[in-house]
């Protein structure tokens, strides 16, 4: 699953971000030269959840990305795609850069102000961006026009998200299945009694699906099958705490998929930056990359939780546990939510469909992605990072195989509806 509760594996390999001062994070962001504004409101945009609430964080990455794409979308005589909401009214002398930089700081500001006040070191580091983002834009009028239009297009897609049901204003509860073969029940170390969390968000209104149900998944494979029986056996082996089948890199895999805050709260995007850098993509395009994509994710742990309760499928400590193995014990630690489809490659996996549509094919040289504090992975092309998500989840232990190449087909269906559906490139563009 694309955790609603990180996966902790028996030791974290993420480091905490230290307390500074926000003058002492200007150093981390040159005055000049930024290679991509949008690559580096991005970097924040990963921070802004703990690895502990990452469904909360595939909203708060479209309204971070979204709202740059609108504010210079609006601007005349330079807009090039179709903006989320209608368009803002603009001077043709407004600085787009300035625009984005605006609408990115309002809502990373708003978001941590709103949802983690306490977190002194992020606001001071989004001040610190901020800071050093406008200075690299030239003082005059069209810096003030571009500061006030990504303020009011920020401003006004967080009010026309406030009340999508995020904070599940209409109580609704879950109802624990009846205990039966192939059905999920929840499992160690969560209590007994912990409902899923986040299992209201199929309530969340779609950002551009029609409905939560629009994108279902067939069943989950017959718990006397062949197919079944040998996905069992695959986890069982890869995806052990002690598994001797199990190598280092299929281990790192597990955990950079799994327990690092940014490649599992935005792997998608992460591989996005690199590539937008590694080909100098512009800020127009490169805005409307990461909007798709986090427009897709976000969707897609829509659809998830839809689907999740819907089959209310069992989890593999479960289904080895009661077969026969009781001391079983996963790599890392299962989610407390059900199994099918897995999350993690239908969101990823969804959000890196839209990334390979920018970025098709095998990569000229091999691409490096590092996930801060947790090492690099290294990708040939975009497809060799879906199926290796689908794989992180046998070899984690939380997932079986077909539950992660169902997810991964699902999540596709949603990139290409929000591709065609959504931003789309304007007249002689």
């Amino acid at each position: 699953m694309f955790h609603v509760y990180a996966a902790e594996i028996h030791r974290s390999t993420c480091g905490a971000l230290t307390a500074v001062l926000a003058v002492g994070l200007m150093a981390l962001w040159p005055a000049t030269g930024h290679a991509n504004v949008a690559v580096d409101w991005n970097r924040v945009m990963l921070k802004l959840e703990p690895t502990s609430r990452l469904i909360m964080h595939t909203r708060a990455a479209p309204l971070m990305h979204v709202s740059m794409h609108d504010a210079i979308n609006s601007i005349p005589g330079s807009r090039r795609y179709a903006t989320y909401l209608p368009r803002l009214p603009a001077s043709p002398n407004t600085s787009p850069k300035a625009a984005a930089t605006a609408a990115a700081h309002w809502i990373a500001r708003q978001y941590t102000q709103t949802f983690h006040p306490e977190n002194a070191a992020l606001l001071a580091e989004i001040e610190a961006l901020y800071a050093s983002s406008l200075a690299s834009i030239p003082n005059g009028s069209a810096k003030t026009a571009g500061i006030q239009l990504g303020e009011a297009a920020a401003a006004r897609l967080w009010a026309a998200r406030a009340n999508d049901g995020w904070n599940n204003p209409d109580n609704i509860q879950f109802i624990f299945p009846t205990p039966a073969p192939g059905v999920w029940r929840q499992v160690p170390p969560w209590p007994s009694d912990l409902v899923p969390p986040f299992h209201w968000w199929d309530h969340v209104t779609p950002w551009v699906m029609t409905s939560a149900s629009q994108f279902m998944s067939p069943p989950p494979p017959r718990i006397t099958s062949r197919k079944f029986r040998r996905d069992v056996a695959e986890t069982r082996a890869y995806g052990d705490l002690l598994s001797t089948v199990r190598t280092e890199n299929q281990s790192h895999a597990a955990r950079w998929w799994g327990v690092c805050q940014e490649s599992n709260a935005g792997a998608a995007s992460l591989i996005a930056s690199q590539l937008i850098l590694v080909n100098d993509v512009g800020l127009y395009e490169s805005v409307r990359i990461f909007s798709l994509v986090t427009l897709t994710v976000a969707d897609a742990m829509i659809s998830n939780i839809e689907n999740k309760n819907h089959w209310n499928f069992w989890r593999p400590i479960t289904v080895i546990r009661e077969g026969g193995d009781p001391s079983w014990t996963p790599y890392l630690n299962t989610p407390p939510n059900q199994e099918y489809p897995a999350g993690h490659p239908m969101g990823s996996g969804g959000g890196l469909y839209i990334v390979e549509k920018f970025f098709p094919g095998r990569f000229r040289q091999p691409l490096h992605v590092e996930s801060q504090g947790c090492g690099t992975r290294t990708y040939s092309r975009v497809s060799d990072a879906i199926q290796e998500v689908i794989n992180a989840r046998i070899w984690g232990g939380m997932h079986f195989r077909h539950s992660g190449e169902v997810g991964a087909a699902v999540g596709k269906q949603i990139a290409h509806w929000v591709y065609t559906h959504s931003l789309r490139p304007l007249p002689g563009h």
